[in-house]
């Protein structure tokens, strides 16, 4: 894996001016940004913008980087602050050209979305600072110049620094006809300086105002990973797992768009009412589901650290005053595929968790997609069928597949599939079955990639076995 990205911090100018307001001299973005009386600043707890406009784009500027294999430039936004567009280009764009005859599924829809969407080449773009934001699908791929972009539409404004990853080549991000044990690579951080290029602060556009409602519904909850205030960040000073000297909690909060939690289930919240009525939660498949588990049942306890470990367990079940909670490890849901009256009625609610096949071949994900669709089906007619008439609504709930820090799978398991790009597209095809078949979606995936790096950090050596 090559370090392609910045040789220091590039400091983005996401701070908003007015009309009166002057760009700094010799900044590296003094050139390219327009005052305006109409500058435009979203908020962290807005909907992060949906598209960014090619005509408001500043010239691009070249930025250093550590391959000769590529070309790295930036673009801002002249009218709104936090946007900007990051573009990749081969040297040698014959390359992409080359790649075209490659067959990689198939399926011909997936063929085409690697083909023309994707690229032979999968990079990780990371923003941090004011906000983290990590990309790792080009908004748009050009075969002919062999060239990708990255639009960044950040929803806080503040200085981020920039940094990016070479993560495959030769289509390796996403393959699944030409399977086989790729080498261990080696694992090498971002390069980011301590002294990045200045820009001096500009006047400020006052934010307008927000009174969000609660966040409900069975849509995914989206939103933004913001520079944690100050009670974050002290309590608790918790490094993860206990005894690493890195801290990877507390310096990033999810602020959610559009909305606010207003539950009882928070953090440092009285839990008593979720606990007055007589249900029960029922969670099920993969280790993503134990950890939910473990991680709603340590909250409900009263404990308001952070989790700390999840027992590999293949059944679990608590009893919390009127609330019944239980877990079992079904990852291929052959089980609960299979349940019956008896044993369905003790629930009010199912959370199911079934990961991508970390296998590469078409047939694997065949037969996980006919056995999500099979339990999305079935199930609720059964639970329908076998609850009384007078028992409350039965919520059912998918959990996608959360990210992967993929180079420290690789060295654990040489066929190991789950690769970003890859992810992404069966964790957006599963998420669309779900809500089409009447399930609340939780999109474990898009809430965990912003921090999957630092899950390699806790796991030990890269190569270990």
């Amino acid at each position: 894996m090559v370090v392609f990205g910045f040789t220091r911090g590039i400091e983005i100018p996401t701070i908003p001016i007015s009309r009166t307001s002057k760009a700094p001299p010799h900044s590296i973005a003094a050139d390219h940004i327009a005052p305006s009386s109409t500058y435009f600043c979203p908020l962290a707890t807005s909907a992060r913008p949906s598209t960014l406009d090619p005509g408001d784009l500043s010239s691009y500027t070249k930025l250093e980087t550590t391959s000769s294999e590529f070309v790295l430039s930036i673009a801002y936004a002249h009218s709104s602050c936090n946007q900007f567009r990051v573009k990749i280009s081969r040297t040698d764009p014959t390359i992409c050209a080359f790649a075209k005859g490659q067959v990689l599924s198939s399926d011909p829809e997936t063929q085409a979305y690697i083909m023309n969407e994707l690229g032979p080449d999968t990079f990780q773009l990371r923003v941090d600072g004011a906000e983290r934001l990590v990309l790792d699908k080009p908004e748009r791929f050009d075969a002919s110049l062999c060239a990708y972009e990255f639009d960044f539409r950040l929803n806080t404004p503040g200085v981020v620094w920039l940094s990016g990853l070479l993560l495959f080549k030769g289509f390796g991000g996403f393959d699944e006809i030409n399977t086989g044990s790729p080498e261990c690579l080696p694992f090498l951080s971002p390069i980011l300086s301590s002294k990045p290029n200045s820009f001096d602060p500009l006047l400020l556009t006052p934010a307008p105002p927000s009174s969000p409602s609660a966040c409900t519904g069975p849509e995914p909850i989206i939103g933004t990973y913001v520079t944690s205030a100050l009670p974050s960040i002290l309590y608790p000073p918790e490094a993860l797992p206990v005894g690493k000297k890195s801290l990877t909690a507390g310096v990033y909060d999810f602020v959610p768009s559009d909305c606010t939690f207003q539950h009882d289930g928070l953090r440092f919240k009285d839990h008593s009412s979720c606990l007055k009525e007589d249900r029960g939660v029922y969670f099920t498949g993969d280790s993503n589901a134990r950890v939910m588990y473990d991680a709603l049942l340590q909250r409900l306890e009263g404990f308001d650290s952070i989790l700390q470990f999840s027992e590999d367990m293949p059944r679990k079940s608590a009893n919390l005053k009127n609330l019944h909670m239980e877990f079992r490890s079904d990852s291929t849901l052959e089980y609960t595929g299979n349940v019956d009256c008896a044993f369905v009625r003790d629930f009010s609610s199912f959370v199911v968790s079934s990961g991508v096949p970390q296998t590469c071949d078409s047939a694997s994900v065949t037969a996980y997609f006919a056995k999500l669709l099979s339990i999305f089906a079935t199930l609720p007619i059964l639970v329908k069928e076998c609850l009384p008439p007078d028992a409350p609504p039965p919520v059912f709930v998918y959990l996608n597949t959360p990210a992967f820090w993929y180079p420290q799978d690789v060295g654990l398991d040489p066929f190991e599939c789950r690769t970003p790009p890859r992810l992404e597209y069966w964790n957006k095809i599963a998420g669309k079955i779900a809500r089409e078949s009447g399930w609340s979606l939780v999109d474990v995936f898009s809430l965990t990639k912003p921090f999957a790096i630092e899950t390699r950090n806790l796991d030990g050596d890269l190569c270990a076995i």
